[in-house]
């Protein structure tokens, strides 16, 4: 039995017809349906995991006794990923706050795991923008927004938080202090810039 969304798939499925093939058929734009994405697969009652997903997808879907396939919106995802993005970037400012307060107090190691604060977020930051792209079929590679590239800004954040990194190796206060105060209030400031534009591009 195959189910889509809780429901009876509509029609024989072909012997030689795989899991990703049915889940490109199902989640494909028509006149009376937005595309949709697969969110989860279960196979025989049990939710298939990310080792698992590759022989699954490459598995003829009627191989399976039960197969479901649970999908969502791709708009309706896109626009939460890219609001909790928006999120990180604000969350961004207290930390950077905390880090500058702990490192005038002359605390650096307080100050490093604020750091990986940054960090985490800015890993957090990436892995949405990946999905995004992927969902909206756009190259961030090539993504312009406002006049603002993706590459360079991702760029401009990476060289900014090496030079953080190695400034709070090195006690450099001052350099510390301008890169929290200044340059990655920048960064930041840029990155909701982007995020608000893409959002609203995709909702135009």
């Amino acid at each position: 039995m195959i189910l889509i969304d809780d429901q009876p798939y509509g029609q024989s499925c072909p012997s030689d017809k795989t899991v990703r093939e049915l889940a490109r058929e199902t989640c494909a734009a028509t006149s009376d349906q937005a595309r949709r994405m697969v969110v989860a697969i279960y196979c025989n009652g049990k939710a298939v995991t990310d080792d698992e997903l590759n022989a699954v997808l490459d598995a003829p879907a009627g191989s399976f006794e039960q197969l479901e396939l649970q999908t969502q919106p791709v708009a309706g995802l896109v626009r939460t990923t890219l609001e909790q993005a928006i999120a990180l970037v604000d969350s961004a400012a207290p930390i950077r706050a905390a880090a500058a307060d702990l490192l005038d107090g002359g605390d650096y190691v307080a100050a490093m795991g604020q750091f990986q604060k940054l960090l985490e977020i800015w890993r957090q930051l990436q892995q949405s923008l990946v999905f995004c792209s992927q969902a909206l079929e756009i190259n961030l590679d090539t993504l312009t927004l406002d006049g603002c590239r993706f590459t360079d800004l991702a760029n401009l954040t990476k060289a900014n938080l090496a030079d953080l990194r190695e400034a709070i190796r090195n006690q450099d206060p001052v350099l510390i202090g301008d890169l929290l105060r200044y340059d990655l209030e920048e960064v930041f400031a840029k990155w909701g810039s982007f995020l608000a534009s893409m959002k609203s591009s995709h909702q135009a």
